[in-house]
């Protein structure tokens, strides 16, 4: 079973990252090899910050989708808000809720951004593993990875014909399904399918409708064809998603005598089993997406060629002041989206020197439509980066390496929007607006790595990266929110040891870093305090800030005993802005807030995972336990650093499994349970005074279930 650990790396993941040989086991942890450098290496020599996690590791960790692996992964947080899917990676992330923002975390698929937003959260399907890399990652990855990238591996056909397929049933009437299989063809060349679906009842009542409320309901379904002879591979991925579940459903409190302005007053904050809401939260989406990797060796070179589309729908309704009233409820938020890209590398492999260069185009298309009780919307974006880049890695002597990498990136983005009242209100509309944002940029970084001795090794980086500029198109109410904004940037200090102790059977990861964070794209709720809640609060998306991060990461795994697996990771971060001033307006003094010193959203100071397995013989069959705690201390919502618009004291979720089978593992039947100590926990919160209430989102009721899987 693949352990936490981190993982250094001079840039990563593209499509070759698939091509890394299985873990192999020596009697101690297993030597996880990765070629996220697009050459296969030990994860313990490779000298930046990542964590990875094992597709079966991620089974067994009860990881659902692609945004709950934040509970496993030190300074990786997630939060979700009217549907919109926000990462966070030390510190860095984007507090903003519109669909149509763009991240400073990109996550990738097979090599392949996602640049929609509401195709960014998917089920877990045949993986072979998942990649979080730390830290700007522009040098190879290009824009928008200010903060880290997310990678999602699938596993590839091979030769022979082997597979697995699983189901289970659990609490709220929650019945699952998938399966995969690698399908021989012909002489060298196989293809892979994999599906997978998943459906509940949901786990509340709608006290307003009297339906169930936060129902789950996906399917996707991939092919992945592949001709590999030798030194020529060639694959063709086809893939399929459809989501026809609820979205997030928002609990309030009442601000004005426990009342929202039109003088709805709230039930408790606390009660997840009933809903009260005139409009059924979902969020639809609709993705397909088509790959073709080619890759030919010639000597020490190999010249790789990866092409994608992609063609994402999405309509995500919500009732965002979550009461029967109608206030600020969104009837119609479809967002659709078509992707192209395009990337040529040339790798060179030699004894001392090893090397990369490459060209990249990326295409999207974006149209946004948008009604609410008062109005109606429509945007159209279209952007286009072209970038070329180069790194290399050289031996300088015995254990000493030095890396540099470089990244030009040329980023242009054309925007068309425009709304209109549909009910007359003291607001003007918002007149036709076009908007042209171009801005080139240059991405670096420079390495050191040092092997101390055997089974130890030291390293430290300065890189640099930026976050493209545009315009907001989201979901706006004012004239002074459509303002472009410019790009960010980060420069990153980070040195880091990694080591393995006692033959292996210990290893310990520590990364160290340092962020200088400069024009920081901040979404703010400017609250101006005129009496009139339609006027008062209109959102702004600016260059507004500056802030240094500091922290670390460890991770440690450890099998003490034959059977018995350990695994422990601790992220620290202290993020706070430097200087920033924001549009709101003091309610008692009058003045302009200021923000400088607070920390930053979605920033905890503290969050750690630990694991525990034991498997026991049982005869010819085993039995293996298996208990999963997660930690995430206070973290604000906000930059304003209100405790009410937090998680309150940070929350924990123990997650419990038990397996049973024969040592051959054809088979398998489990039982599990999730947050079985039945802790309410705050996921996201958002300050709509302004309108009379907080709003909160609240994490999942604890369930049970059971599973029986089989290996052919």
């Amino acid at each position: 079973m693949a352990l936490f650990a981190t993982l250094a790396i001079a840039a990563g993941g593209e499509a070759n990252a698939q091509e890394a040989p299985e873990a192999v086991d020596e009697g101690g942890l297993p030597t996880i090899i990765v070629t996220a450098q697009k050459r296969s290496e030990n994860l313990q020599d490779v000298p930046i910050s990542i964590s990875t996690v094992s597709g079966d590791d991620l089974r067994d960790s009860q990881i659902p989708d692609s945004t709950a692996i934040a509970r496993i992964i030190p300074n990786f947080n997630f939060a979700a808000s009217g549907g919109a899917n926000n990462f966070t990676i030390r510190g860095v992330g984007n507090n903003d809720f519109n669909f149509t923002a763009v991240s400073p975390i990109s996550v990738y698929r097979d090599g392949v951004v996602i640049g929609a937003n509401a195709a960014q959260r998917f089920a877990l399907l045949d993986l072979d593993r998942v990649e979080v890399l730390r830290g700007p990652q522009g040098t190879l990855f290009g824009k928008n990875t200010t903060g880290g990238a997310v990678q999602y591996v699938s596993k590839l056909p091979g030769p022979d014909f082997e597979g697995y397929a699983r189901l289970g049933y659990g609490r709220f009437g929650r019945f699952e399904g998938e399966m995969a299989a690698t399908l021989p063809i012909a002489k060298d060349f196989s293809v892979r399918v994999a599906g997978i679906f998943r459906r509940s009842d949901g786990d509340r009542i709608n006290m307003f409708n009297g339906e169930r409320a936060n129902k789950e309901n996906v399917a996707a379904a991939r092919a992945i064809f592949r001709y590999d002879p030798g030194d020529l591979d060639i694959r063709l991925t086809v893939g399929v998603a459809r989501d026809r579940g609820d979205g997030n459903v928002t609990k309030s409190i009442g601000t004005i005598n426990g009342a929202n302005v039109l003088g709805y007053a709230y039930g408790p904050v606390t009660d997840l089993e009933h809903d009260d809401t005139n409009v059924n939260s979902r969020l639809f989406v609709d993705d397909f997406y088509v790959n073709f990797h080619a890759s030919k060796r010639f000597g020490d070179f190999a010249l790789t060629s990866i092409s994608s589309y992609q063609d994402v729908w999405s309509d995500s309704p919500l009732d965002a002041d979550g009461s029967p009233v109608v206030l600020n409820d969104i009837y119609l938020h479809i967002n659709a989206s078509k992707q192209y890209t395009q990337e040529v590398q040339l790798n060179y492999d030699a004894s001392r020197l090893k090397a990369v260069a490459g060209l990249y185009y990326f295409h999207e298309k974006y149209d946004l439509r948008y009604r609410n009780p008062y109005a109606v919307k429509e945007s159209h974006r279209n952007n286009d980066a072209y970038a070329a880049y180069a790194q290399a890695t050289y031996s300088i002597a015995d254990g000493l390496n030095l890396t540099g990498g470089i990244r030009y990136t040329d980023d242009k983005s054309r925007s068309r929007d425009e709304a209109h009242w549909i009910v007359p209100l003291p607001i003007p509309d918002l007149p036709l607006r076009r908007d042209h944002v171009s801005k080139g940029a240059i991405d670096w970084r420079v390495a050191l790595d040092y092997e101390v001795k055997r089974d130890m090794m030291v390293y430290g980086s300065v890189a640099r990266g930026f976050k493209a500029g545009g315009v907001q198109i989201g979901i706006v109410a004012n004239d002074a929110s459509r303002a472009p904004f410019g790009p960010e940037y980060l420069t990153a200090f980070e040195a880091g040891v990694k080591s393995s102790w006692f033959d292996r059977r210990l290893r310990a990861n520590l990364g160290l870093f340092y962020y200088d964070y400069k024009d920081i794209q901040v979404q703010s709720i400017v609250n101006q305090n005129t009496g009139n809640y339609l006027l008062d609060t209109y959102i702004v998306l600016e260059n507004a800030a500056s802030a240094s991060l500091k922290g670390l990461e460890l991770e440690l795994a450890a099998v003490p005993v034959k059977g018995l697996e350990l695994n422990f990771n601790l992220g620290l971060n202290d993020g706070k802005y430097k200087k920033y001033l924001s549009g709101a307006i003091d309610p008692v003094m009058g003045g302009i807030l200021e923000y400088s010193g607070n920390r930053l959203p979605n920033a905890p100071k503290v969050n750690f995972s630990s694991s525990i397995m034991y498997e026991v013989p049982l005869g010819a069959h085993s039995l293996a336990l298996r208990a999963d705690y997660s930690y995430k201390g206070l973290t604000y919502y906000n930059s304003a650093e209100q405790r009410i618009i937090s998680n309150g004291n940070g929350y924990g979720l123990l997650d419990l499994r038990a397996s049973f089978g024969p040592e051959d593992r054809s088979w398998t039947a489990s039982i599990y349970g999730r947050n079985v100590t039945g802790k309410k926990y705050i996921t996201y919160a958002g300050d709509l005074s302004a309108q009379g209430y907080f709003a909160y989102i609240y994490g999942p009721r604890p369930r049970w279930g059971g599973e029986i899987s089989v290996r052919f």
